[in-house]
């Protein structure tokens, strides 16, 4: 089961609440899909994993709709979980070789 915050407007605190509702309600594995359009994406995806979520939605760049997602270089950078577990220089690697030019175009609406 995941929960967006679809506006981006939560706020860490608002995240806690409602881990805290699926860890006594739900009692199963949870997650979390962040859209970044108050720049907290990061602090309530790692809120979300430090208040018992067991997924994290990412992408390379943040790219999304809108003001875009957590981006998976920040999670991985900033988490030493997941450092150990992922090595961000291959992700920067493909974010550098396919997702730059990508997000270009799509920006400039040239898709």
């Amino acid at each position: 089961l995941y929960f967006a915050d679809s506006l981006g407007s939560m706020k860490p605190a608002d995240i806690k609440k409602v881990c805290g509702f699926f860890k006594n309600y739900w009692q199963r594995e949870f997650g979390l899909h962040a859209h970044d359009n108050c720049n907290r994406a990061l602090k309530n995806s790692i809120e979300a994993m430090h208040s018992g979520a067991t997924w994290i939605d990412s992408t390379i760049l943040g790219m999304g709709r809108g003001a875009g997602n957590t981006k998976t270089e920040e999670i991985i950078s900033k988490n030493k979980y997941f450092r150990k577990k992922y090595k961000l220089n291959y992700i920067q690697k493909i974010r550098d070789k396919y997702f730059l030019d990508l997000k270009k175009k799509i920006f400039l609406g040239g898709l």
